[in-house]
C-alpha cells in the first residue's frame, strides 16, 4: 500500500534576515527553494447539513465563495464528508450515492476547474457501531469511485478514512490497530475498481500533534 503523509504549513520565507538588528532586510527572489511545496491550502467541506435541513447554500453565496477562493488561489483542499448527510440514508440504512450530491459536486468542480489537489475523506463511519464494518468500507470505496471515475473528479488525489483518529472524538478513539486494519481493507476494496488506486493514494493519519502517542507511519 502506498501511503503519503501530507503536511500543509503556512509560513513566511525570509532570506538574508537578521532579527537581532533594528533594520530588517528581506530579499525576494524567483528562485525555486522547494519544488515540492504545494502552496496555500484550505479545509472546504460541502456544507452537508444545509441540503438535509432544506436550506441549501444560495447561488449568491456560492459566487461569493468562488470570488474569495479566486483571491486566495489555494493549491490544496481538504474536503471531508459525513456519510449520513451524503450517501448513507440513516432512516433506511441504505446506500444512496446520488443523495445530496449537489453541493459536493460544486466544491469538486471548482477544484477540478482550477487544478486544485483534493484530499477527500470521511470524518467517521455512518454510525459509531460501523467503525469496523466491512459494509462501510464497501460503500465508501464505491462512493470514491463514483466521484473519481463516474463523475470524473480526478482532482481527488488522496483519501483520508478517519478524521484525527488519535482523538477520543473519533470513532477509533486512538486505536491505531483499528485505523490500520480499516485502511488496509479500504485499499483492498479500492483495487476492485480498475485504475482507482492509480489515481488516488491513501493519506497517512491526520493526528493531533502532542495529543497522544498515536504513531505515524
Amino acid at each position: 500500500m502506498k501511503v503519503k503523509l501530507l503536511l500543509v504549513i503556512g509560513f513566511g520565507l525570509f532570506l538574508g534576515c537578521d532579527l537581532t538588528k533594528d533594520n530588517v532586510s528581506i530579499k525576494v527572489t524567483r528562485k525555486v527553494i522547494n519544488a515540492d511545496y504545494m502552496g496555500n491550502g484550505v479545509q472546504w467541506d460541502a456544507y452537508p447539513e444545509a441540503e438535509s435541513w432544506g436550506v441549501a447554500v444560495s447561488d449568491e453565496d456560492w459566487n461569493k465563495l468562488y470570488e474569495r477562493l479566486d483571491y486566495m488561489r489555494p493549491q490544496y483542499v481538504r474536503c471531508m464528508i459525513n456519510s449520513p448527510f451524503r450517501y448513507f440514508n440513516y432512516e433506511t440504512g441504505e446506500y444512496e450515492k446520488e443523495r445530496n450530491i449537489s453541493s459536493l459536486k460544486r466544491v469538486l468542480q471548482y477544484c477540478q476547474d482550477n487544478n486544485i489537489t483534493v484530499l477527500f475523506g470521511e470524518f467517521n463511519p455512518p454510525t459509531w457501531e460501523m467503525k469496523n464494518d466491512q459494509r462501510w468500507i464497501e460503500m465508501a470505496a464505491n462512493y470514491l469511485n463514483y466521484l473519481v471515475t463516474d463523475l470524473g473528479f480526478d482532482c481527488i488525489r488522496y483519501y483520508n478514512l478517519f478524521n484525527e483518529p488519535d482523538g477520543h472524538w473519533s470513532s477509533t478513539n486512538g486505536d491505531f490497530d483499528l485505523w490500520k486494519e480499516m485502511i488496509l481493507r479500504f485499499h483492498r476494496e479500492m483495487k476492485k475498481y480498475p485504475g482507482l488506486t492509480d489515481k488516488v493514494s491513501i493519506a497517512g493519519p491526520d493526528v493531533v500533534i502532542d495529543y497522544s502517542s498515536f504513531p505515524l507511519l
